[in-house]
């Protein structure tokens, strides 16, 4: 019986469309000429956890390292497919050190790296030290293109420097600095062509020292919680004649008095995100200092602009009431203003919902909250609604 020769191209080409995993794994049992292509596929991203953890919220697309140590140990070649590594650093049981070590050594091709806690905030330092130890010496032999860190506080000075120079391209910091100021000095890695940060007041002075300032005018995003506070101002000032991309945490700051805004001059993105705090105060919106961001003499490239309202959904249909007025307050400043502003395009105002009741019914709660949002924005910005494009969503 003869064989059909299929030429290679055509073999990844029919890989590249196949969209599940359950399909690639059969093929890459069916065919011969299939398998490697298949296993690229399905080794390319890989969630690494250990075993004494469930997986996130059901999701079975985690492995345990001590499984991932088996299956590269029966097959050497699939750890050299893994590109995408996110470890959903828990602390591990101490049989299951071993298994971390071995299986990050031959991890040797990852190019992409995110590790986090994915649920609470937890503290590097009170993760193992032989697992946070063994992690830094990885990074510092490689060259990754992204790395993120999700929920993981308290990094000290070493750390975040081993952090920054093993990225290439881009690196995303969640995180809190545990040592003072003068711990963090040293030359930023010109590698590194952009940043998005997340910061917090508490984090501003330790970045601005003047150690810090040229990584700081390679930001791509500043993500800034409870930017209302004094000493986030120096921060901003800094940034702002650079920063593209800006989010903005705000929460109830108005009887702060703080300075004018600076002016952002390549700033091309803004999210502003209201937390509940800032209605239940009954503050005023239009004294909101960073709302001033949103005129042509203070961005005067400004294309998109999204506001996030977060809201806590109870069982009484009055329970978004505080929300609403807030809104209601917010759309007249925001209607003149961005109604008058000649290079924003788009204008998105997101409802973030958190349920008071788990046993209510989400659904049906969740579509009352959302027409009465809409209808709020609706009456409250005829202006904007004319001339730009405007995006109402629920998340």
């Amino acid at each position: 019986m003869s064989t059909v020769w299929i030429a290679q191209e055509l073999v990844d080409l029919i890989v590249s469309n196949i969209t599940d995993n359950a399909s690639l794994k059969s093929c890459a049992l069916a065919a011969h000429r299939f398998r490697a292509g298949c296993q690229k596929r399905l080794f390319a991203k890989l969630q690494l956890r250990v075993a004494s953890n469930a997986t996130q919220n059901g999701d079975d697309t985690s492995v345990a390292f001590t499984t991932a140590l088996r299956h590269f140990n029966d097959h050497q070649h699939l750890a050299g497919y893994v590109v995408d590594l996110t470890v959903h650093l828990l602390a591990p049981d101490a049989q299951e050190i071993p298994a971390v070590l071995l299986v990050l050594g031959r991890l040797n091709d990852v190019t992409e790296l995110c590790i986090g806690h994915f649920g609470a905030l937890i503290a590097w330092d009170t993760l193992p030290s032989i697992c946070t130890s063994s992690i830094l010496q990885w990074l510092e032999t490689r060259r990754l293109r992204k790395l993120a860190l999700h929920h993981i506080d308290k990094i000290g000075a070493h750390e975040f420097w081993t952090f920054l120079r093993s990225s290439e391209d881009q690196l995303y910091v969640a995180c809190g600095l545990a040592q003072s100021t003068s711990t963090l000095s040293g030359p930023v890695p010109e590698a590194i062509k952009a940043l998005s940060l997340v910061v917090s007041p508490s984090m501003a002075d330790a970045l601005c020292q003047t150690g810090l300032r040229s990584m700081l005018q390679r930001l791509e995003t500043l993500i800034f919680s409870d930017v209302g506070r004094p000493e986030g101002w120096e921060l901003l000032s800094l940034l702002a004649p650079t920063l593209p991309r800006l989010s903005l945490v705000l929460m109830s700051v108005t009887a702060i008095p703080l300075p004018t805004p600076p002016r952002f001059p390549e700033l091309t993105w803004v999210l502003m995100t209201f937390g509940t705090r800032q209605w239940e105060s009954d503050d005023d919106p239009r004294t909101l200092p960073m709302l001033r961001i949103l005129t042509d003499s203070r961005a005067p490239k400004l294309e998109e602009v999204a506001f996030q309202m977060c809201s806590t959904v109870g069982t009484d249909s009055a329970s978004g009431s505080p929300m609403y007025s807030f809104s209601s307050k917010l759309l007249v400043m925001l209607d003149e203003l961005l109604a008058q502003h000649r290079t924003i395009r788009d204008v998105a105002f997101r409802l973030r919902c958190r349920f008071e009741d788990p046993e209510a019914t989400r659904a049906q709660a969740a579509a009352a909250h959302l027409s009465a949002f809409s209808a709020t924005i609706s009456a409250g910005f005829p202006k904007t609604a004319a001339a730009k494009r405007v995006i109402i969503a629920l998340l």
